[in-house]
């Protein structure tokens, strides 16, 4: 009930929280209750949850680590009681956000409180980020993994499978299909997320030109010395492709013609429009790569507790407090994800208040879990959707030239280019923090507000 809801509340908002019996004689038109009342109703809720799932002895659906069937059990994904505190420590965190927030500072101690419980126990019942070589495991190549506190496996699915959910995931230019949808592809707005290796934030025109001065950035060979998930998230020009040998996303002028390359074949309706195509969830298939691979979608995993709490611990304490009890501070919690991937920790100039570190946060939340369903609502609950969505949605164009010193990886990177009216989003109204209700479950009831239309 508790996961329902919090389903819910994210889409629409605040609900009535129906959690006894409706009799024949009872009023069922019930009033909507706020997203605050909403979320702290949904973490009771969880709370009971784990009780129970401790008390059946599912605090973990398999044994732990170096046990005979661990990652194996047959229930392997349903929830746990794990999840659950998880979960809890998740619905706080929305509680205390923007959007929500009621109780100001008290509503960011009650989360970062939740989500340090949470990451005591999952590292109890012997949860564990994956290392970095196995961290695209986490998504593909695996049915399950110690770092998934809750998941799903998708199956074993191959190149040429139709379902509508993979082919949105899978790259068309790998698929050879003349008709298939275009996939999700980064924007060039989501790959400047991908600081240096350096800890150099590259996400705004000044971060660059500074990144630039340092000698720690090249407009004219982006793709070198960075954040490695870069490398795992993104399928970029000259990246290695299994099969393909690399990754040819360019154009060139052929005696005056323009030719395009393999993975821009403007003969498919489904090619990239932004000069990138994901790989997060790409397992290096392709049609020259004819194998098939495991997906699994990683409803909540450790990384995402370590980030849940240094967001809530540093509005509730600053990027060096500590929530009462807990032995990692904001900023430690932020430096664990980033040292499992093999990134420096926070540059020191960001650590020094809570509103620069903040924005730190905000970032290494976007590229960690990047594709896993979250930056949707994160920019919501942030209240930072309408400055976002209203900024222009840019594309990277590639054309092949001759290598000079110019353009020393013989092509012309441009990543000023802006995406077509028909591929931008906007923010027009903050109706746009909820989706509506259909009007037919609008008129079921007299006393429900409804959700303003966009």
């Amino acid at each position: 009930r508790g996961y329902a809801y919090f389903a819910l509340c994210r889409f629409w908002g605040g609900m009535p929280y129906i959690d006894y019996v409706i009799g024949s004689d009872d009023e069922w038109d019930i009033p909507r209750l706020s997203n605050n009342e909403t979320l702290n109703k949904i973490a009771a809720d969880l709370d009971t949850a784990a009780y129970y799932f401790g008390l059946a002895g599912k605090m973990r659906r398999d044994p732990g680590p170096g046990k005979t069937g661990h990652l194996n059990d047959p229930e392997q994904w349903r929830p746990n009681g794990v999840a659950s505190k998880a979960l809890k420590g998740r619905a706080l965190l929305y509680a205390a956000s923007p959007l929500s927030n009621v109780n100001g500072t008290k509503d960011w101690e009650d989360a970062a409180i939740a989500c340090w419980e949470a990451i005591k126990l999952a590292e109890q019942y012997e949860y564990a980020l994956l290392p970095t070589a196995e961290y695209k495991k986490n998504f593909v190549g695996v049915k399950y993994t110690n770092e998934q506190i809750w998941a799903w496996n998708y199956g074993d699915k191959a190149i040429n499978y139709t379902d509508k959910i993979q082919t949105q995931l899978l790259n068309n230019a790998m698929r050879n299909n003349a008709t298939s949808p275009t996939p999700e592809c980064p924007t060039q707005n989501m790959v400047d997320r991908y600081e240096t290796i350096w800890g150099d934030p590259l996400f705004t025109a000044n971060e660059r030109v500074e990144a630039v001065a340092k000698g720690n950035y090249k407009y004219q060979n982006p793709y070198a010395n960075r954040d490695p998930r870069f490398y795992i998230n993104v399928l970029y020009n000259t990246a290695p492709v299994p099969g393909f040998g690399t990754a040819k996303i360019y154009w060139e002028n052929v005696d005056g013609k323009t030719v395009y390359s393999e993975m821009l074949n403007q003969s498919h309706t489904g090619i990239t429009q932004t000069g990138y195509y994901q790989a997060k969830y790409w397992g290096g298939q392709s049609v020259k790569n004819n194998i098939s691979t495991y997906y699994t979608d990683p409803l909540i995993r450790l990384a995402e507790l370590y980030l849940n709490y240094a967001e809530a611990a540093n509005e509730a304490y600053g990027p060096n407090g500590r929530a009462p009890g807990a032995t990692m501070s904001a900023l430690e919690a932020v430096n664990t994800i980033r040292e499992r991937i093999g990134m420096v920790p926070v540059q020191a100039r960001f650590t020094s208040s809570i509103e620069s570190f903040r924005e730190r946060i905000k970032n290494e939340r976007t590229v960690e879990l990047y594709g896993e369903g979250h930056h949707f609502f994160d920019i919501r609950r942030w209240k930072d959707a309408p400055k976002l969505m209203n900024e222009p949605s840019r594309r990277m164009d590639i054309e092949k030239v001759p290598v000079s010193e110019e353009y020393p990886t013989g092509y012309k990177y441009d990543d000023s280019q802006v995406l077509p009216a028909t591929r931008q989003v906007r923010w027009t109204s903050d109706a746009m923090y909820y989706f509506p209700f259909p009007i037919v479950e609008e008129n079921k009831m007299k006393n429900f507000a409804p959700n303003q239309r966009w």
